[in-house]
């Protein structure tokens, strides 16, 4: 599994790559890299061993 922090940093990278690019095809395949990287340390995180996730409404 590849660790969080460095999907996160890979998907800022392709946010500042996305800003600085001239060619607008280039700018959003960026963007949506961007978005699959922190979709996937999200997931990460949601799913990691140790991690309670809760399901529903609590029942306080």
């Amino acid at each position: 599994m590849v660790p969080t922090a460095y999907l996160r940093e890979q998907a800022e990278k392709c946010r500042r790559l996305a800003r600085d690019a001239g060619d607008p095809a280039t700018r959003t395949r960026l963007e949506v890299l961007a978005s699959e990287y922190e979709a996937q340390a999200n997931f990460q995180d949601d799913h990691a061993p140790g991690t309670q996730r809760r399901i529903g409404p609590s029942a306080e």
